[in-house]
């Protein structure tokens, strides 16, 4: 949530402008998108409920 808040001013300070501010928040968007498209597309073999364990 605070990756949302902070990345245009981060990239605003940065890279010099508010056009280039939103640039770092959609570089991020992008890696989120394909980071999903490769866990949909080569799922595990195992379930997470073999991988976490219940707390005793």
């Amino acid at each position: 949530m605070m990756e949302t808040v902070c990345l245009p001013s981060v990239g605003e300070r940065i890279l010099g402008g508010a056009v280039c501010g939103a640039l770092p928040l959609s570089c991020a968007a992008v890696s989120a998108l394909v980071a999903n498209a490769v866990v949909a597309r080569f799922p595990r073999c195992t379930g997470p409920d073999t991988i976490i364990w219940p707390a005793p």
